[in-house]
């Protein structure tokens, strides 16, 4: 397993591999996953240039949050309390707004943590009201790819010094090629989900 911190087109790009046919491709802003490369086959979407990649309005594998998805005229209720987010999609505020997760840049450090995982963390703090929301939050993003199986995880953790909104996920868009789903497993484990 190797850990390389190189740039590509002037972008930062920390790489993890495995080297038995998995790599990760990652930058620090949006604490993002740019790039899976697996048998030499690219296995996600990936923008077309870098001005695309950090446009706002575009999330190719950034991690999102506090909040993904849309809220209403960009408004929640926090103990009794009503917040007002910043609206970036009309009246409505996507992914966070202009101060969601996926517009930061974010410190990073990459090791080994045994044997058998090689991580990168990334991490960044946000004050309290710049999203709208209260809190002053630690947010820690962690890739972490395995030596013996070519298989990642994505871990978030999140710790805020007031009762606030949290749940944070990653936009990773995936293409399989000519692949058969039949083939293809994925995991989440998860204590509850909402059946869509």
């Amino acid at each position: 397993m190797k850990i390389e911190f190189t740039k590509l087109n002037k972008q930062r790009i920390i790489v993890l591999d495995n080297e038995i046919g998995l790599k990760l491709y990652i930058v620090n802003g949006g604490a993002s996953l740019f790039k899976i490369v697996f048998d030499n086959k690219v296995m996600n979407l990936v923008p077309k240039s870098w001005q695309d990649f950090y446009r706002k309005d575009i999330y190719y594998g950034k991690t999102i949050g506090p909040i993904p998805n849309r809220i209403k005229d960009g408004k929640v209720v926090i103990d009794n309390k009503e917040y007002q987010m910043n609206q970036n999609e009309g009246n409505n505020t996507l992914h966070s707004g202009d101060y969601g997760l996926s517009n930061y840049q974010f410190s990073y450090n990459g090791k080994i943590q045994n044997e058998n995982i090689l991580a990168v963390n990334f991490i960044v703090k946000t004050k309290r009201m710049k999203n709208g929301l209260p809190g002053n939050v630690l947010y820690q993003v962690t890739y972490a790819i395995f030596a013996k199986e070519n298989k990642f995880q994505i871990l978030f953790n999140a710790r805020s010094d007031a009762n606030t909104m949290m749940s944070l996920t990653n936009h990773l868009f995936f293409t399989l090629g000519d692949a058969n789903l039949n083939d293809i497993s994925l995991t989440i484990p998860s204590h509850k989900y909402i059946e869509s």
